[in-house]
């Protein structure tokens, strides 16, 4: 079941982060540096158990997916003080996954500083010997779009990557504090967009800068080249795919805006034929065609379609006047566009015959009827049987 968590600012999920910081400093006596120690902040600081064990058997939920990876990668039982890690991410088995053992460790710590509050004391983790005691939050990869996660994940983030350290670290790669998109250099397994890199070590960095092969970059300058690789990965931001078939649409977007704008600035060129021109103009209009196309199905995609009202039911009353239909101006006489009518000398007097053509009053629905006899059975006097013949003489 999932736990309703009402919104926290990012700046106060970074103000606990930098205060809990804060406190392991003080009361371990420590200076905070890279690499942050999460463990230490676990269990000396917070007294909070870790341990590793099969996440799925253990919650009795089976693996389900690609190759069966884990979709539980961790759990937190509140009252137990117990952080529960999925064996696949055991550093010491499984030295690759030190990195994301540290960002699920983090995010645990960001449920317990954010989210502890609204879980009340449940009976069933009341004993410690409990080993069926449910979790007080299971974290699942599938179900990482919820609020309660995504405040976990920005609070591990925080807290791995505190913002003084990484102003630190920037200024010293880069004293000139200039603009760079950089990317590790080796390949990165990213699941929705992928940026090819080109060889261009800083020395002392193992880092690589990122060139998109949607731009032309061959005949910008350094300066150029940052400007537009920082736009380009400013723009995926901005449009932030939240699944595969949004992030190629992201990458067509940002591929067809950049391909329109080097046509039309080709077009600019002064010192070309009429026939470059033209075909310049012609591939620039294609491509924002298609960009316009590419932005309605992303629209649709995500349900920011065109809402349709529909009128069903039209009530008159009386007095009243209604016109139900398309109402159009009438075309000018001898042709011409109607769309302009308002433009012409007679168009206040057939907009006023439209406004105030005199029309019958529809009856209301509730209009009064006559009345009309009932048969009842109440006793009336009925008429002579016998009718008294012309010419008969009285009293005959």
């Amino acid at each position: 079941m999932t736990k309703f968590v009402s919104y926290v600012p990012d700046e106060a999920i970074e103000k606990d982060a930098q205060a809990l910081l804060a406190e392991y400093a003080h009361a371990r006596g420590v200076t905070i540096e890279a690499p942050i120690a999460i463990d230490d902040i676990i269990e000396k600081h917070l007294k909070i158990g870790i341990e590793f064990d099969d996440t799925h058997r253990l919650f009795g939920v089976p693996r389900s997916g690609i190759g069966f990876d884990p979709d539980i990668l961790g759990a937190i039982f509140f009252e137990q003080k117990r952080i529960v890690i999925d064996e696949s991410l055991d550093p010491d088995a499984n030295p690759a996954k030190e990195g994301r053992y540290r960002y699920t460790a983090a995010h645990e710590v960001g449920h317990w500083r954010l989210h502890r509050h609204l879980f009340g004391k449940d009976p069933a983790q009341t004993s410690m010997l409990d080993g069926n005691a449910p979790p007080s939050v299971i974290c699942r990869t599938s179900q990482a779009k919820a609020r309660i996660e995504l405040q976990a994940d920005l609070y591990a983030s925080c807290v791995l990557m505190p913002r003084k350290l990484v102003f630190a670290a920037w200024d010293e790669a880069f004293p000139d504090r200039k603009q760079r998109v950089l990317q590790p250099s080796e390949p990165i397994d990213h699941p929705f967009v992928e940026i090819a890199r080109f060889e261009n070590r800083f020395p002392g960095a193992a880092f690589t800068e990122s060139d998109d092969q949607a731009l032309w970059l061959k005949n910008s300058s350094p300066e150029e080249r940052d400007k537009q690789l920082s736009a380009t990965v400013a723009a995926l931001i901005g449009i932030a795919p939240k699944d595969e078939l949004e992030g190629m649409m992201a990458a067509q977007l940002v591929a067809a805006h950049n391909a329109a704008m080097e046509c039309y600035r080709r077009a600019m060129i002064g010192e070309q034929t009429f026939e470059g021109r033209r075909e310049n103009l012609a591939q620039a209009n294609k491509l924002s065609r298609t960009y316009a196309a590419l932005l309605e199905a992303l629209n649709r995609h995500r349900g920011k379609g065109q809402q349709k009202v529909t009128v069903e039911h039209v009530h008159v009353h009386a007095g009243g006047q209604a016109v139900v239909g398309m109402v159009a101006a009438p075309r000018q006489p001898g042709g011409g566009d109607a769309s302009k009518i308002e433009e012409q000398p007679y168009a206040k007097q057939i907009a006023g015959q439209i406004a105030h053509a005199p029309e019958p009053a529809l009856p209301r629905p509730d209009a009064g009827r006559d009345a009309v006899p009932v048969a009842r059975d109440g006793e009336r006097a009925l008429p002579d049987a016998r009718r008294q013949g012309q010419g008969r003489a009285e009293g005959q």
